[in-house]
């Protein structure tokens, strides 16, 4: 079953004005499938597979270019930088809009110098999971920016047992499938990564130990990056891990908010002020590799704050990716003592704070105290502020205050 994704309108206009578009987004994350079905029988599908049964040396890319009207796809771009480069060369000699579309799971060095001096010909879009607005058929709506309620359109409020298994089950396309085992994908989703993609870039040993910290970090999502701790659990050294919690941000799995010191050009009067926080950008992952085999051992159990956290944090983000939008608007205040806040969205000169409360009702009185600690923060105005919590129904909760339910991000 397909659904149909938020980015499908840039997608398709990104197609039409550029001669090249590199499609970036993690494993499972659909890309293959949303180019099917934005591009229909207008493209080629290029794999790996059939790259290494060419010889690329020889061949002449405006044979491997599909001609006419047609697209070609070519997939695990990044394992192909020199091929590349010599594809978006032709594409942009051809100078037709469309005519090559990348895909990748992570831009490497080499794939980055490849694009380089065709930087003005292509146009980079990101693609995560699959987010609730799209299961929901809530797109069209836009970046989400905190706001007094708008019309959902009579969209009925989802159950709170719903919400937590879908929060558990993940937004992997492939787990739409109700026969489809939880354990057995994500199982066989982390042996493709190890085989496919990080042996390669890391060796096998390295490749095994990677795994490790991948799941020390899902046991601290929505928490600021403790180094020293990961470190001890995954047993590697500061540069080690740092290099590879990086890798795991280029994968589209975890996302390192700054603090707002830091995203303001501040600096930090102590290294905790300059912690990032790591959230994990698909919750399904996230409880897999940390052992939660139930969407109520998820519900009930110690991690589900931080869970609904990153799960919160991660819809906000996508809704930002689908339209093109930079994450680098997004921070979390740090105030040295204890975090209150969860995210702080800029536009301009205005900063909206976000709050994720695990309780069915948001407290006025404590959010409106809590949002007003950013007045004045480097000259910055106050906008709207938000608290997202499991309320059947949106609302203003007092001035400047708005309560959506997490269903409704």
């Amino acid at each position: 079953m397909y659904v149909h994704r938020e980015i499908e309108p840039l997608l398709e206009s990104c197609i039409g004005q550029y001669e090249v578009l590199l499609l970036v987004g993690p494993r499972g994350s659909g890309k293959t499938s949303l180019l099917r079905h934005c591009l229909g029988e207008a493209c080629q599908f290029l794999s790996d597979e059939d790259v290494s049964a060419m010889d690329v040396t020889l061949a002449d890319p405006d044979d491997l270019l599909a001609g006419g009207d047609r697209t070609l796809v070519l997939e695990d771009t990044e394992r192909q930088p020199r091929l590349v480069r010599r594809l978006v060369a032709a594409a942009v000699a051809d100078g037709r809009p469309g005519g090559l579309v990348l895909e990748a799971q992570l831009v490497t060095e080499r794939l980055s110098a490849a694009l380089q001096p065709f930087a003005a010909h292509v146009r980079t879009l990101q693609l995560g999971t699959l987010s609730l607005r799209e299961l929901l058929g809530q797109t069209g709506r836009g970046p989400h920016v905190p706001a007094p309620p708008r019309n959902m359109g009579g969209a009925p409020a989802m159950d709170e047992g719903a919400l937590w298994e879908h929060i558990w089950r993940g937004g992997q396309p492939t787990l739409l499938d109700a026969t489809a085992n939880w354990d057995d994908y994500y199982s066989a989703w982390e042996r493709e990564l190890l085989e496919h993609k990080l042996e390669g870039l890391l060796g096998r040993r390295d490749a095994f130990r990677f795994l490790g910290l991948m799941t020390a970090c899902a046991k601290r999502t929505a928490q600021p990056l403790d180094l020293d701790g990961l470190c001890n659990e995954a047993e590697l050294d500061p540069q080690t891990a740092e290099e590879w919690i990086n890798l795991l941000e280029d994968l589209g799995i975890v996302c390192l908010v700054p603090p707002l010191v830091s995203a303001l050009g501040r600096r930090a009067s102590s290294h905790a002020g300059r912690t990032p926080l790591l959230h994990f950008m698909d919750t399904g992952l996230a409880c897999h590799l940390a052992s939660l085999d139930s969407p109520d051992g998820l519900r009930f159990g110690p991690l589900y704050r931080p869970m609904l956290r990153s799960f919160v944090t991660s819809e906000v983000m996508k809704t930002w990716l689908a339209a093109g939008r930079e994450l680098a608007r997004f921070s979390y205040p740090f105030d040295g003592e204890g975090r209150e806040l969860d995210l702080v969205l800029r536009e301009g000169n205005v900063l909206h704070p976000i709050k994720v409360d695990a309780g069915r009702a948001a407290r006025a009185d404590e959010a409106q105290r809590e949002f007003a600690s950013l007045q004045g923060v480097d000259g910055c105005e106050l906008g709207w502020g938000e608290v997202v919590c499991l309320a059947r129904d949106d609302g203003v909760a007092g001035r400047g205050v708005v309560v959506t339910p997490a269903w409704q991000v």
